[in-house]
């Protein structure tokens, strides 16, 4: 009979480990995922590992570390109605840095932000890194570096509660670029060729996925026109229209 609470226990806690299993499995294929638990919970920290096999850069990895925290509307929301809150995606805060075998590297940090019951979303990212690559004039290489430094602001506005959303976004990218020519041309220096690139965009997009992680049914269409002017600070003028593809899901 004192066989009979060990068993009980054992039960007890293998059904513990299915039900919390649960939450890591998409209800309709039944793989692996995580967004059930990032809705539900929305607050903490993941780390997430990063694999580099490129060959352009070699093997390499690195890791992001991010952070779920929600607003307190949203938090009472989940915490009275769970089912309330299924769309409406908490924020995130990452960290990131990667490296491999030739000597690049990258890191970096990201926000995205969602406000007022996902009316506004924003995200802004801030990223550094240098590359290591050749380029072949036929069977001769050429080694070339390119250090670089991406920041980002972007912001959307939903249409009076619907699925549609008008935005704009700034972005700057400042890079470095070196040549070495040395291996064709000795003596010759390394070439340095400097450029900044800066733009604001302008956007409409349409958005009536049910999650913005890992959706399994809705539709997203974005129609934008990027202006790129020496008066946001880049070195270049020129615009380019762009109309992304439908994601259809069912």
């Amino acid at each position: 009979m004192k066989k009979l609470p060990i068993l009980l226990i054992s039960g007890m806690a293998a059904t513990s480990s299915v039900s919390a299993m649960e939450q890591f499995l998409d209800p309709k294929d039944g793989m692996f995922d995580a967004s059930k638990w990032v809705l539900d919970n929305a607050v903490g920290f993941m780390p997430v590992p990063i694999i580099i096999t490129d060959p352009a850069v070699g093997a390499g990895g690195g890791a992001a570390l991010l952070f779920f925290h929600e607003s307190e509307k949203r938090k009472q929301l989940r915490e009275e109605n769970p089912d309330e809150v299924v769309g409406l995606p908490p924020s995130v805060t990452a960290v990131a840095a990667a490296a491999t075998e030739n000597g690049s590297w990258l890191t970096g940090a990201f926000h995205f932000g969602s406000w007022q019951e996902d009316t506004w979303r924003y995200q802004g990212g801030l990223f550094y890194g240098s590359f290591n690559l050749k380029y072949y004039e036929g069977d001769v290489p050429f080694d070339f570096n390119i250090d670089g430094l991406y920041f980002m602001q972007d912001i959307d506005y939903r249409v009076a509660g619907s699925d549609w959303f008008v935005g704009a976004k700034y972005s700057i990218l400042s890079s470095q670029s070196t040549f070495d020519i040395g291996n064709i041309i000795p003596g010759i220096p390394p070439l340095d060729y400097d450029m900044n690139d800066a733009g604001v965009e302008l956007k409409v997009t349409y958005d009536s996925r049910d999650t913005i992680f890992t959706p399994n049914d809705g539709l997203k269409a974005k129609l934008s026109i990027d202006f790129h002017n020496t008066a946001f600070g880049g070195d270049a003028d020129y615009q380019k229209g762009v109309s992304k593809p439908i994601t259809l899901l069912h």
